[in-house]
């Protein structure tokens, strides 16, 4: 795949919105096949203009993109710019991030690419097909990567909740979060798993403790830079915040956890049971709590349903947020 070019010189965007399953998603009004856009001033292409471009022209929130192609805009004169071209996963917004409802149209890359073809854009085409190619090649490496470089967002958010991944005010915040500490019923320790800033093992604590429960928070964390931070802003817990993949990761020293919060939308598809199975047999305690949010649409896209389809029995749920005992 191509890597990302300087984003100082990028001044437009077109991306292939996808399904975390691998469907194309188009409008379906006669509007936008393609989702294209200029980079605003004082916008990151990757960080700014790929989530806003996406909301605008199809009402679709993305969660991750990866580059395919970049050509230069005027090929005569290499200062007018460069277009990125990519393939965005994510789903139609259902937060309220856009008040634009698109009806929207999915259909398989070979079919899209099909009616392009059809109707004379061939180019835009070939595009589809080498997009869809490149989102079927992904591996678990490349998602790592791209995780990482969606963390540029969290590392220059101003409040602690938007270092945390959410970009609303903290009343999103809260009304996201808290059933994470819902789901908690007992006393005990507690694994962020994603803990990026260390926010949220603030917020379990505090919340859980309102309902006399003692939480003793951890966290772990794929970004380097998300990990510092966080024992930056919590040196009372600095020993207890780790780097690590958590596909693979275990506690140190044999470390069991009676809770854990993870959000599998960070990896593949057809790798989030594999995920849940390896939280549950090497990091939590025999009983212990998984507690499961997600974020996509999909097949698997809610909390529960995924968790059914990885052979675990739901044990309760509260909006995009679902809990099972192991």
């Amino acid at each position: 795949m191509t890597s990302d070019p300087d984003p100082t010189t990028v001044r437009g965007l077109t991306l292939l919105l996808t399904l975390p399953e691998g469907d194309c998603v188009v409008a379906a009004d006669g509007g936008p096949v393609l989702s294209t856009g200029e980079v605003a001033a004082g916008e990151h292409w990757l960080l700014d203009t790929a989530r806003r471009v996406a909301l605008q022209t199809h009402g679709f929130r993305i969660q991750g993109m990866r580059t395919v192609a970049v050509a230069e805009l005027g090929p005569a004169d290499p200062g007018t710019g460069l277009q990125v071209y990519g393939f965005a996963t994510g789903g139609p917004d259902g937060g309220g991030w856009t008040d634009r409802e698109v009806p929207l149209e999915r259909l398989p890359a070979d079919r899209l690419a099909a009616r392009l073809a059809a109707s004379g854009d061939a180019a835009a085409a070939r595009f589809v097909v080498d997009a869809a190619e490149a989102r079927r090649a992904r591996t678990d490496e490349h998602a790592a990567a791209d995780n990482l470089r969606w963390q540029a967002a969290y590392l220059r958010a101003e409040t602690p909740w938007g270092q945390s991944g959410n970009s609303g005010t903290y009343e999103d915040w809260e009304r996201s979060r808290r059933p994470v500490a819902a789901a908690i019923e007992r006393s005990g320790t507690f694994l962020d798993v994603g803990c990026a800033n260390g926010y949220l093992m603030e917020c379990v604590q505090a919340w859980c403790a309102e309902r006399g429960l003692t939480v003793d928070p951890y966290g772990m964390e794929l970004g380097p830079e998300l990990v510092a931070l966080a024992r930056q802003r919590l040196p009372r817990w600095a020993d207890r915040l780790w780097v690590g993949n958590m596909q693979t990761w275990a506690p140190p020293d044999g470390l069991r956890f009676d809770a854990l919060q993870v959000r599998p939308d960070a990896v593949l598809l057809e790798r989030r049971a594999e995920l849940l199975a390896h939280l549950r047999d090497q990091v939590l305690v025999a009983g212990g709590r998984l507690i499961v949010t997600m974020a996509e649409s999909g097949p698997y896209g809610t909390a529960a349903a995924l968790l059914e389809h990885s052979g675990f029995t739901v044990a309760g749920a509260h909006g995009h947020v679902a809990w099972a005992d192991s």
